[in-house]
């Protein structure tokens, strides 16, 4: 049993990296693509409101204009807050999972001396599940993380584009 656990533990691991690296690569490329399609949407809308619209077109367009400015920067504000609430919700389960590791680690070093070897090994061993359940939680915190700066920086990126 012994082996199949660290099999387990191998596969697990390897399996979070390779969700990490797609989901990161993925992301990226769709902001660059977002940003692009976002900008151009805009100066295409600016235009057709200068051009096709009599006497007001170029008031109404400037008009966009700053209501785009406002709401990248409502966006902006809205998304630091947004990181902040993230890392205030990761942060109690880690601390959570981390003190039960801690736990399951300090009863396995108690109970080796008076107790069976194998239940001290196996409270040690839960310990470290424990810790590779606390990396993928870490893992996701970091994902939300890079999802709403990639959300504020897609924004910024139409905003220089336009």
């Amino acid at each position: 049993m012994n082996h199949l656990g660290k099999l387990l533990k191998n596969l697990c691991g390897w399996i979070l990296g390779i969700i990490f690296t797609v989901f990161v690569g993925a992301l990226i490329v769709q902001g660059v693509i977002a940003a692009s399609i976002d900008g151009i949407s805009i100066r295409t809308a600016k235009f057709a409101v200068d051009t096709f619209v009599p006497i007001v077109g170029g008031i109404f367009a400037k008009a966009v204009d700053a209501v785009v400015g406002c709401s990248l920067l409502i966006k902006n504000a809205v998304g630091v807050m947004g990181l902040l609430v993230v890392a205030f919700i990761c942060v109690y389960p880690l601390i959570k999972i981390l003190c039960i590791m801690v736990i399951y680690k300090f009863t396995g070093a108690v109970l080796e001396p008076v107790a069976d070897s194998r239940i001290a090994d196996c409270l040690n061993e839960i310990g470290n599940i424990f810790i590779i359940l606390s990396i993928t939680v870490a893992g996701m915190a970091m994902m939300f993380f890079i999802i709403i700066t990639l959300i504020i920086g897609v924004g910024n990126a139409t905003t220089m584009i336009r």
